[in-house]
């Protein structure tokens, strides 16, 4: 391919995602060649675009979004690179890394080449009914969400949105799952403004300009299902927008509600995408139903009320997004301490203190999935900014997120913490690290160990504080015992410092404190060590 876009990156096409309207836009994952940074490639070729209305499409709609993603900047808006780059056959945009779109996930494929769209496999009653399971290509199909997932996601969307309507002045108008995408930490990023439109305040008519149907299928076979790609998704639009033709911000949280129903569904069942909805006529009965009690059986019960009241047909009577964030479904410490997180670095210093000394006991409550791609990463920022007072504080946190991660995870993102403890090397900072050591050692190969662990240990044995000497000898006793450290490193490096504690001077308990290390560890060593080494030692003391 020749857009000029592309040359700058190296990019895989074997591990496509897709999404946008119509699923059109195909994703990529690539890397800069210059910087080396990963990205992700949005690409959309126009041949892929039914003939009828591919102009009209093309102009008013892709292009739209895409210029419109690119002079947006919020946490929680799809970042854009790279501008757009249109050349005869496409057009190409560069973005921050992204998974996939919530509509991959749940199981629309369409614009992922060599998967057949919205294929499932068949359960054991051979009809693939209730036991179905999503056809997702290799890449994406160990990509899950939890209600944690969606509960937190849902906030980011909130936030977005709030930003759109105030300080942004734009109604979306196609808050889907085909405009939201995963990051690789898991966070969710808004895009797909083709149907966006101005409004000056929240509650700011405007007139809808989109053509919903009925459509004319009489002159060609299949046309209907090209011009739905002209519009919304009907499931996820909310009725003053498609049938009154005049509307303001609240579509916005019709179709968030519907965003939330169909994943809080989605998880609970393990459903495929919803169904769409194919013409207006079938909306207008879908709408009707909506007047009844809505089944919400596969809701968690806090969402239940909320939910309810933001899928209203009539909008004066729709929950608003603020509120949203203030329901039951949000008094949950896990939901307010990754809001937190994103906050962190706009707080003081008092109280960013004062949450990172109590982070450690609410970690354990996230799974290991979410402490390590939510929370690490928040935390992993505030120890970039390279304040020491900060660090300290950050580090337990960091440690906690550690005890549960893979080795390959812990080599790739808390080796390098490790290597910055040891070139800090106060007290503070070794007794963090030999507090966590029992557990660092098991993560750790003899390299590692030999480089990071045993200097901070010898740190810890060579500090004048006594509480810092009498931890490094316990760890040292707990771990080698239980045959964790190299005899070299044992007996090269660490028997010489608790013997120089032994001989003194120094306090009587520290004293007291080597020997009964070097009882503790002397089975562990050869003959020829114990006798010309520690009997004289012991002796000495």
């Amino acid at each position: 391919m020749g857009n000029a876009l592309l040359k700058h990156y190296d990019w895989d096409r074997s591990k496509a995602a897709s999404g946008g309207v119509g699923m059109l836009w195909q994703i990529f994952p690539g890397r800069d060649r210059k910087s080396k940074k990963q990205v992700s490639i949005f690409l959309i070729q126009k041949k892929s675009i039914p003939r009828v209305g591919r102009d009209e499409l093309w102009e008013k709609v892709i292009k739209k979004d895409a210029s419109i993603l690119t002079k947006l900047r919020h946490p929680h808006v799809l970042d854009v690179k790279r501008a757009p780059c249109e050349d005869r056959s496409a057009l190409v945009f560069v973005t921050e890394p992204v998974v996939c779109s919530l509509a991959n996930l749940l199981g629309d494929t369409r614009g992922i080449e060599g998967v057949v769209p919205g294929a499932a496999a068949e359960g054991k009653d051979g009809k693939g009914n209730g036991s179905t399971s999503l056809q997702l290509p290799a890449h994406l199909a160990n990509v899950q969400i939890t209600h944690l997932d969606v509960k937190n996601g849902l906030r980011q969307l909130v936030e977005c949105l709030e930003f759109l309507h105030t300080s942004g002045r734009l109604i979306h108008g196609h808050v889907s799952p085909c405009n939201i995408y995963l990051t690789p930490s898991g966070h969710w990023k808004l895009a797909g403004f083709g149907f966006s439109q101005k409004a000056e305040t929240q509650t700011t008519l405007v007139d809808c300009g989109i053509d919903f149907g009925p459509f004319d299928t009489q002159k060609k076979k299949g046309a209907t299902k090209d011009k739905l790609l002209m519009v919304p998704e009907f499931i996820f639009s909310a009725p003053e927008m498609v049938l009154k033709k005049r509307y303001d911000s609240r579509v916005d949280v019709f179709s968030l509600g519907q965003v939330a129903y169909h994943l809080c569904k989605f998880i609970a069942k393990k459903q495929h995408s919803p169904k769409p909805v194919a013409s207006i006529d079938e909306y207008r009965a879908w709408i009707g139903s909506l007047h009844r009690p809505l089944i919400l059986d596969s809701i968690p019960k806090t969402l239940r009320k909320y939910l309810a009241r933001m899928l209203a047909v009539d909008p004066t009577h729709r929950a608003s997004l603020k509120g949203f964030l203030s329901s039951e479904y949000y008094n949950d410490v896990l939901v307010r301490t990754l809001r937190y997180l994103d906050g962190l670095l706009q707080t003081d210093l008092k109280t960013r203190v004062q949450f990172l000394r109590q982070l450690p006991k609410v970690i354990n409550l996230f799974d290991a999935r979410n402490a390590e791609m939510k929370v690490l990463p928040k935390l992993m920022l505030q120890w970039k900014v390279g304040e020491k007072p900060l660090m300290l504080y950050t580090l337990p946190a960091i440690l906690k997120c550690a005890e549960r991660m893979p080795k390959r995870s812990f080599a790739e993102k808390i080796v390098p913490v490790l290597r910055r403890v040891s070139q800090i090397k106060t007290p503070q900072f070794v007794y963090v690290v030999l507090s966590n050591f029992t557990f660092l050692v098991e993560k750790t190969d003899d390299g590692q160990q030999q480089g990071l662990l045993v200097p901070l240990l010898l740190a810890g044995l060579e500090s004048k504080e006594n509480r810092l000497q009498d931890l490094a000898m316990r760890k040292i006793v707990e771990t080698a015992n239980a045959n964790k450290f190299a005899y070299s490193a044992l007996k090269t490096d660490i028997l010489p410092k608790i013997q120089r504690l032994a001989k003194g001077p120094g306090p009587a308990e520290v004293r007291a404190g080597a020997l009964n290390a070097i009882g503790n560890l002397f089975e562990l060593f050869d003959k020829v060590t114990v006798k010309e080494l520690i009997i004289p030692a012991v002796n000495d003391a």
